[in-house]
């Protein structure tokens, strides 16, 4: 089993050794930096090399826009949340109590093919939206030339989405494959864990990093939607609140659905556990009528045995029956609070102003 942080590498750390980018980091003494470079780069091919090309040939201002200052500082966030999340999954696989679940497995989902699938499932996408807007795709030709405008689609572009397609590989893998696998192949839990999760308090962690990771990626997008609104450029359409909406609708699914689903797990294996003991209990019965704790009158020998069960009794009744807890909670509702309290404000600023 891969047990530790650093063999589970992301898609923008693997490019950037491609790209031999990983000398850098090397170089600076922070070989744990390459990741954040070959999305980075892909920020300085597009805006300090071929915007600065496309001002020298077209005349037209390239820098004015916020975005210049703004993307090199979403993708270091980027990438540190990417890490972040990395280091909450192995850390949930790598704890799982039980051995039902492949954990080589799933830590082979974030280090295959299939983040390089879902990279390239996201070029298509976005290659299929510039399709779909055409006058879009003009008027960025016209502002940049035919050249530069085709070197930043088919190169700058699709370094930028390597950090996308580890964000969500990552959130795919821990919300969606991990707690569906735990419950579909009746994962063992240990009900001796004092923290009262089960065993399962990495998986609780994971998921309440991969919905505050998700909630910061919609802020984000939220406030780069909204941007012309706050500078009174242009409103913000009904379209796009409409996809808000889902987007923020799919953030509470994708962490209610699978918290849902553990819930339903913890307590089918908790009955179990309880009926367990019980039974065993019973069985300790002098007079073999297979009464209960409160009714036996077991003999100075059982009494010990009786202790035993019942503090084993007691350690599995205390335990959570959902992954989570209050503090955890009011993480995710902040987090998910946040880019509606931003959507909102913003487009009801005027009535207060």
């Amino acid at each position: 089993m891969v047990a530790d942080e650093a063999s589970v590498d992301l898609l923008t750390g693997r490019v950037a050794a491609t790209l031999g980018l990983d000398r850098i980091a090397a170089w600076a003494g922070r070989p744990s930096a390459a990741a954040y470079l070959s999305p980075l780069a892909g920020w300085v091919l597009d805006i300090l090399v071929l915007s600065s090309v496309s001002y020298v040939l077209t005349g037209r201002e390239q820098f004015e826009s916020l975005g210049v200052a703004v993307i090199p500082v979403a993708v270091v966030i980027g990438v540190w949340l990417a890490k972040w999340l990395r280091r909450r999954f192995v850390a949930a696989v790598t704890d799982l109590p039980g051995a039902e679940v492949d954990a080589d497995w799933l830590l082979g989902v974030v280090t295959g093919r299939v983040r390089v699938a879902v990279w390239l499932g996201l070029v298509v996408a976005w290659y299929v939206q510039l399709a779909l807007a055409p006058a879009e795709v003009a008027a960025f030709v016209d502002l940049h030339g035919p050249a530069v405008a085709a070197a930043k689609y088919v190169f700058a572009g699709p370094l930028y989405l390597t950090l996308f397609a580890d964000l969500a590989t990552l959130l795919a893998a821990g919300m969606v494959v991990l707690p569906w696998l735990a419950y579909r192949e009746d994962l063992s839990l240990d009900f001796s864990d004092v923290t009262g999760f089960a065993g399962l308090s990495g998986v609780s962690r994971l998921l309440s990093a991969g919905s505050v990771t998700y909630f910061v990626g919609l802020t984000a997008w939220t406030a780069f939607l909204l941007r012309p609104t706050m500078v009174g450029s242009a409103s913000i359409s009904d379209a796009d609140v409409v996809l808000f909406a889902v987007l923020w609708a799919l953030g509470f699914v994708l962490y209610v659905a699978p918290l849902t689903l553990l819930h339903r797990h913890i307590r089918r294996e908790k009955a179990r556990a309880i009926r367990t003991i019980d039974d065993e209990i019973r069985a300790l019965d002098p007079k073999g009528a297979g009464r209960g704790i409160p009714y036996q009158e077991p003999s100075a020998d059982d009494i010990p045995r009786l202790q035993q069960k019942y503090l084993e009794l007691q350690q599995v009744r205390s335990a959570r029956e959902y992954p989570a807890n209050v503090a955890i909670v009011e993480d995710v509702a902040l987090a998910a609070f946040v880019p509606l309290a931003l959507q909102w404000g913003v487009r009801n600023a005027g009535r207060f102003l």
